[in-house]
């Protein structure tokens, strides 16, 4: 069936060449008008309807299997807050959305040793370090923070209903994009929640006004939030074993980099003179 509708597709996208492309318009394979802006939303919100119910039984049957809802939710639901290392490529898609402020960068990892500012001249290095940098490590223990913190407030019931309800909206891509963001890219609070698309967004933010387990799964995350907000002016309360962590890691890093300098220095002391 989908290679009979990708063939029915590839042959009206043929037929419709030079001025004739602008007056007719492929869709799943049947020649016609374009539909109307109407005619698109109810198309895809069919679609939307139809995605959210094959998530269910998706999700159903990886809670069947056993997961850990905790630690699932606590990866859609904190947004970073810390920057991240973002991905510049036309090559590869990106790996994570981070609609926060700021970026982590590899000069970032040199911050307050001899080589701060000077990033680019050790490329070699940096780029092949695949260790924790810390504003992905520190993200990651906010988020087991949060997790913990959902396993005291919420029932198992609450668990897996805010498990099998938020798997069904979520937005379908490869990359990481999660359901809550931080208003005007502060990385503070208040929270934006979201789903996949228009009709998700609304019974995202219906259910958690509505349903038992929404309105408990708000009241974690809005007292998660209301202890952490302020604790993130200082990494070292914020996330203190990744800020402990840190430089010993980027002790490594600098011996990598003065290895690298000295194996420089002992070509170029081999190089006849000019």
């Amino acid at each position: 069936m989908i290679a009979r509708i990708l063939a029915g597709a590839l042959i009206a996208a043929a037929a419709c060449t030079g001025a004739e492309a602008s007056a007719c318009f492929v869709n799943g394979g049947i020649l016609g008008p374009k539909p109307s802006r109407a005619e698109r939303l109810a198309s895809e919100k069919s679609w939307s309807a139809y995605r959210v119910r094959e998530r269910i039984l998706d999700s159903r049957r990886k809670w069947a299997a056993g997961i850990d809802a905790p630690a699932i939710l606590a990866e859609w639901l904190v947004p970073n807050v810390r920057p991240i290392p973002l991905q510049h490529s036309d090559c590869a898609p990106a790996k994570e959305v981070d609609l926060g402020d700021g970026e982590e960068t590899a000069d970032d990892w040199l911050a307050g040793t001899p080589y701060a500012g000077r990033a680019e001249y050790y490329e070699e290095v940096l780029w092949n370090y695949e260790g924790p940098t810390p504003g992905p490590a520190c993200n990651a223990e906010v988020r087991a923070r949060f997790a913990d913190h959902l396993r005291r407030r919420l029932t198992p019931g609450e668990l897996r209903e805010s498990y099998l309800f938020l798997a069904a909206r979520r937005p379908d891509t490869d990359a990481v994009v999660r359901m809550t963001a931080f208003r005007s890219r502060s990385r503070r609070p208040p929270l934006d929640w979201r789903g996949a698309d228009l009709w998700t967004d609304e019974q995202v933010r219906r259910w958690l006004r509505r349903q038992p387990a929404g309105r408990a799964l708000k009241s974690a995350s809005d007292l998660f939030w209301a202890e952490t907000e302020t604790l993130l002016a200082d990494s070292s309360l914020l996330c203190p074993a990744a800020t402990a962590a840190w430089p010993a890691l980027q002790a490594a890093l600098v011996r990598e980099i003065q290895a690298l300098e000295e194996k420089y220095r002992a070509h170029m002391a081999g190089k006849p003179a000019s």
